[in-house]
Order: C-alpha cells, then sequence, then structure tokens
C-alpha cells in the first residue's frame, strides 16, 4: 500500500496550486459552478444540487496524436503490411490489379478517421465562455484564476479549432503516401510472381497461402510444372511426398510442397513467409 500526499493551497481569489507526492500536480481555476486545471480536467455544476458534469478536454487530443504516432511509425516493410497469414482465397480473381486492389481495400491498415469536433465539446466551451463573462461583468477586477480559466479555454480552442486539423492533414498526407508507395510494392511482387506462374489463380494461390490443399500431386505439377527436386518417405500409415520448386542458393528452395498419401497438405514459400 504506497504512500499519497495531496495539498492544495490557494494562490489568489478562484486559482489553486494543487501538490501530490511527486510534487506539484497542476493548476486549477474556478468559480462557482466551474473548474478547470492545466492538465484539462474540467468540472461544471450547479452549486447545491450535487448535480454537475466533468469531462477532460485534452483528452481527446492526446488520443490523436497517440493514433498519428501509431499510423505514421509503422515499420515501412510492406511486407508485413498486406500478406496474411490467409488458409482460403476469400474470392476469385480475374486479375492482378483486382488482387492489387482487394490488398489494398482490405489489408492495408493505414487510415485516420475524418476529425469531427464534438457538439457537447462546444457546447461546454460556450458554457465555460458565459461562466466567465457572467463572473467578468459583476467584478470591477477579472481574478488571475477567472483569466487563467480564459487562458485555457482559449489554448484549447485554438488547438481543437486549428492545430490539431492541421496536424493531421499533415499526418494523412504521409499515409496517403506511404499507402501509394505500398501499393506500387504490392504490383511489383504480383508481377514478379506473374512471370514465374504465369496464371492470376496460382499467384492468388501463392499470395494467400492456400497452395492447392487437398489437390492431388498432378493438379500442382500442372501449375508449377516439374519440380526441381523431390523425395519420398514411406510410413506405416502414410507416405509423404517433399516436392522443391526454384532454388535459391543450392540448398534452399523457394517452394516446398508437402503431400500425404498423394494429396497435397502443407507447404511453404520462403521469400513470401
Amino acid at each position: 500500500m504506497g504512500l499519497r500526499f495531496r495539498k492544495r493551497i490557494k494562490l489568489a481569489k478562484g486559482l489553486y496550486i494543487n501538490i501530490g507526492s511527486k510534487g506539484i500536480s497542476s493548476i486549477s481555476a474556478g468559480i462557482p459552478g466551474a473548474t478547470i486545471n492545466t492538465k484539462g480536467h474540467t468540472r461544471l455544476s450547479l452549486p447545491g444540487s450535487g448535480l454537475y458534469y466533468q469531462t477532460n478536454l485534452l483528452s481527446h487530443a492526446s488520443k490523436s496524436t497517440r493514433k498519428i504516432e501509431t499510423a505514421t511509425n509503422r515499420d515501412s516493410n510492406t511486407n508485413n503490411t498486406y500478406r496474411l497469414n490467409i488458409n482460403t482465397l476469400p474470392i476469385d480473381f480475374n486479375s492482378l490489379e483486382e488482387i492489387s486492389a482487394y490488398l489494398m481495400e482490405n489489408h492495408y491498415h493505414g487510415d485516420i478517421p475524418p476529425l469531427k469536433l464534438s457538439g457537447l465539446r462546444v457546447t461546454i466551451y460556450v458554457i465555460i465562455t458565459l461562466l466567465i463573462s457572467a463572473f467578468a461583468t459583476t467584478n470591477s477586477m477579472i481574478s488571475p484564476g477567472v483569466a487563467l480559466i480564459g487562458a485555457i479555454l482559449l489554448l484549447t480552442l485554438y488547438h481543437q479549432l486549428w492545430a490539431k486539423p492541421h496536424h493531421l492533414k499533415k499526418a494523412t498526407e504521409k499515409i496517403k503516401a506511404e499507402a501509394l508507395k505500398c501499393h506500387a510494392d504490392i504490383n511489383e511482387d504480383l508481377e514478379a510472381l506473374y512471370a514465374q506462374y504465369p496464371s492470376v489463380d496460382t499467384v492468388a494461390k501463392i499470395l494467400f497461402k492456400h497452395l492447392w490443399i487437398g489437390e492431388t500431386k498432378a493438379q500442382l505439377i500442372a501449375s508449377l510444372g516439374e519440380p526441381d527436386k523431390e523425395n519420398t518417405t514411406v510410413k506405416a500409415t502414410k507416405t509423404i511426398e517433399n516436392l522443391y520448386f526454384n532454388p535459391l542458393n543450392g540448398r534452399s528452395y523457394e517452394v516446398k510442397v508437402t503431400l500425404e498419401n498423394g494429396l497435397i497438405s502443407t507447404w511453404t514459400v520462403n521469400n513470401l513467409a
């Protein structure tokens, strides 16, 4: 059980400094029915009624910043962006363009949702502004607390209405550029696969990791041609055949297909895993 320490020191009318076990935590300001601190925590209430509403005006901004960082700081290696372990083909493809469009639409996650300033948030700003105005008109001199509320409100409005949209726009433009590069890389890989295996169906099966599972050796050879290497192991209950295609460096091969009792059971594509 840790020791907690909190103390509130009044600096001036309506202005307080909050001290915790780690030192100064925030500065808060308030008038009857409304308080706000430098961390964005805001509380509106009807004095004497027990009714109140509280929120954090800066929490939405920090969440948006985290989303931007997550989206823009991804590894630029597109191999990890769009190649997924899918065991069945989602649809039948008729062209490489359809495969590329499907991958970009369903497996490239780099979008930021459009910025929306909630009506409730705007309402809160208006209420605080009215409270400040009402308090200021009943006092010959604006207290430091009221001045701080006004400054925080103006800074928050500035961030919500101009700074954050501008930042989101720049981040979105960067993500769009990365998406275009990813699309170009996808097309390049598809064309390279198609040059080796001139069949859209074959390319789709390789890319989506569904290389004729359950089909026969004859069907496999009809699509990929004769293997560059093969070996067979006979066991008590099954016969295992390993077929290798396209040698990479003398020992490893681009494609390895395993058959059990004449039907394809597993496979590996070394440079697409």
